[in-house]
């Protein structure tokens, strides 16, 4: 990873902040807003998952099933379900992943998934992790081809846990 990126200075040259699911917490995780919030506090490296859509978008969103974050009548479908224009809402209450209680969207956050391609079009000068989850090959070499496509080989650490496709 390139070291031009890190915003720190010569006495820490490899400082690295990390902001999981962008900061779920402090906003709507894996959502743009929630990114531009990480890198306003001033976070370097922006943790994601993504998932493939029907349509072969790449989203970014954790979770395999809908449920927790669109609500229960969304909880035997995932992204790969649906065609990008098809995806539902997040619902306003979401109930954190990796804390206790809930978070509520603002009236600013409109809801919205995120797509990989937003993602990298708004955070160009941070690093960004991304686990491959859902869509197997058919996933990685949309991710790679992104990648690609923004010139984002020296900032962007990207792969899967799972060495054939187990969507």
């Amino acid at each position: 990873m390139s070291s031009a990126y890190l915003k720190t200075g010569a006495k820490e040259p490899y400082r690295i902040l990390s902001a999981h699911r962008g900061g779920g917490c402090e906003g709507a995780e894996n959502t743009q807003g929630a990114f531009n919030n990480a890198m306003k506090l001033g976070m370097n490296l922006m943790e994601c998952d993504v998932h493939l859509t029907k349509d072969n978008v790449v989203v970014v969103c954790h979770d395999s099933k809908l449920d927790r974050l669109c609500g229960l009548e969304y909880g035997d479908r995932g992204i790969g379900d649906y065609n990008l224009n098809e995806l539902p809402k997040l619902q306003r209450q979401l109930e954190h992943h990796f804390a206790t209680g809930l978070y509520t969207l603002s009236d600013n956050e409109d809801g919205l998934f995120t797509t990989l391609r937003e993602m990298f079009e708004n955070c160009k000068e941070v690093y960004i992790s991304i686990d491959c989850k859902g869509g197997g090959e058919r996933l990685c070499t949309e991710v790679n081809s992104l990648v690609k496509e923004f010139r984002r080989e020296q900032i962007t650490v990207w792969g899967s846990m799972y060495p054939t496709n187990h969507d």
